[in-house]
């Protein structure tokens, strides 16, 4: 403690306690980011749009505020509360949407991922970017995959993708991209 020349303790000079804002259990932050753009049709207004969210847990104890903050955590939290956007999330809703369209989706899902792995894509701009990021499982090692996932990213490496996947027989990067090559 500090005194003046007479003795006194100065209140500005006193010890104090470090101060932390903490929440209660189940507090959240929620991140929402929408893309659209219009899609030129004759006589019809149309907006094409897609929407990311993504939660991340509030500190519920002082102690957390000293840990290092991992984007793992915030999916296992958002994951229990059933509102998870983390990579696993992610690649079951394309494994569903292969589905729905008459594709074996876990094949599929791991095809892409091959074959994504034998190219780069990242050249192509915001959409090339968004989908390295999707299809690199290896960039989420924390994320708790399936072994499956992060196998097929490395097949990819190594250049063996078509056969090993039979239940995807047509690639279904082949349904989104044109080779310019050949128009």
């Amino acid at each position: 403690m500090r005194c003046d020349s007479h003795g006194f303790q100065h209140p500005l000079l006193l010890p104090r306690h470090r101060r932390s804002l903490i929440y209660t259990e189940d507090s959240y932050v929620e991140l929402f980011v929408s893309l659209a753009w219009p899609v030129p049709l004759e006589n019809e207004n149309v907006v094409a749009s897609l929407g990311f969210t993504a939660d991340y847990d509030l500190p519920t104890n002082a102690s957390q505020l000293y840990e290092p903050y991992t984007v793992g955590r915030a999916s296992r939290a958002a994951a229990a509360r059933g509102r998870g956007f983390g990579r696993l999330a992610v690649y079951n809703a394309i494994e569903k949407y292969f589905t729905r369209y008459g594709f074996e989706g876990r094949d599929c899902l791991q095809r892409t991922i091959c074959e994504m792995a034998t190219t780069s894509v990242r050249h192509n701009g915001l959409v090339g970017d968004l989908l390295h990021i999707i299809f690199t499982p290896s960039t989420s090692a924390d994320a708790e995959l399936p072994s499956a996932y992060l196998e097929a990213e490395e097949a990819g490496r190594r250049g063996g993708c078509g056969a090993r996947f039979p239940g995807c027989p047509q690639s279904p990067l082949d349904l989104v991209s044109v080779d310019l090559g050949a128009l």
